[in-house]
């Protein structure tokens, strides 16, 4: 094993040191759907959660990642943020749009 870097931990490490304490998650069954997985899906439920530049949250605790497909892992994210109450002001409402009739030859 390497030594570790001095800081704190960075995402891609946190992912890193998942895959490296379990295995690969194609390794794994899905949690949701049982299908083969293909990464590990953070839960969200470390009270020492970290955040990244891009506002990325992880955990440094492997045990805080399941194997998911891309489906269920991208179903999971998408349902998270649609919880998400946004700090940001909100976009302006889109306007319809005027259906155009382009002249046949």
């Amino acid at each position: 094993m390497t030594p570790r870097r001095p800081g704190p931990i960075t995402y891609k490490g946190a992912h890193r040191r998942v895959g490296r304490r379990r295995g690969r998650a194609r390794d794994h069954g899905c949690v949701d759907c049982g299908g083969p997985a293909r990464h590990w899906c953070y839960t969200h439920d470390d009270p020492a959660e970290l955040e990244d530049g891009r506002g990325y949250e992880y955990s440094p605790d492997p045990q805080r990642y399941e194997p998911r497909c891309v489906s269920c892992h991208k179903h999971v994210d998408l349902a998270r943020l649609e919880g998400r109450v946004l700090t940001a002001p909100s976009p302006a409402p889109l306007q319809p749009m005027l259906w155009i009739e382009w002249p046949t030859v």
